[in-house]
């Protein structure tokens, strides 16, 4: 791409690959920020009884556990849902509680809940269970060599990756703030997604493109 320098943004699993990026690269970062970003492997406690939901802790087990079991069961769903899109939002549902989290999901429909599945299982079931698998396994870095200042976004009412998760990673990193996001889950709204880029991100250039940026469904998953 030809990109010398540029701003990253991770959110959910993907906040610790923008961690790395400021850990391993940090000459080539503008400004390093997480959303709703979770935490280390060794979460105070232990990591999966960290999570709220007992779908969410049933699934990081058996990824780690059972891989195989994991696969199988992921690829059924997939399959399930292109037979019948109407049973992809009750998964969803089972992983995300929490108010917000559910009128963004009834707002933004079954079309929605649909593409997000099948295109976190577009490379295959067994590749969406090895990225749940890194969850619990040391990052390659160490938080404490992040020296960029880093801004960690997050919903107050997340029932799937809860805020002591990036109060943990603030705990770490030698300069790092905690935003809390009143009456917001996991899920954010693509205008509140641009608001937060507009504030964090100090390029001129940057603003411009983001203010033209036209996002049209929720922030739901990725890097």
């Amino acid at each position: 791409l030809e990109i010398d320098r540029f701003a990253v943004l991770g959110y959910s699993r993907g906040g610790l690959y923008a961690l790395a990026c400021a850990a391993l690269v940090p000459d080539r970062i503008t400004a390093v920020g997480t959303l709703s970003a979770a935490g280390p492997p060794d979460m105070p406690g232990g990591f999966i009884r960290s999570m709220p939901t007992r779908y969410g802790r049933l699934s990081v087990t058996l990824a780690t556990r059972a891989p195989r079991l994991a696969g199988s069961l992921t690829g059924a769903m997939r399959r399930a849902g292109l037979r019948d899109p109407s049973v992809i939002p009750r998964r969803f549902e089972a992983l995300l509680t929490a108010p917000a989290d559910r009128e963004i999901l009834r707002t933004a429909g079954t079309d929605f809940a649909v593409r997000a599945l099948l295109e976190a299982t577009r490379q295959g079931p067994y590749e969406t269970v090895g990225e749940q698998r890194t969850m619990l396994q040391p990052p390659g870095f160490r938080l404490e060599d992040v020296t960029l200042a880093v801004t960690l976004w997050h919903g107050e009412q997340d029932s799937l990756i809860p805020i002591s998760h990036s109060k943990e990673l603030a705990r770490r990193l030698p300069t790092a703030k905690v935003v809390t996001l009143t009456n917001v889950g996991h899920l954010h709204k693509p205008e509140a997604i641009v608001e937060i880029a507009l504030r964090w991100c100090a390029s001129p250039r940057s603003r411009r493109q983001l203010t033209a940026l036209r996002l049209t469904e929720p922030f739901a998953g990725g890097a």
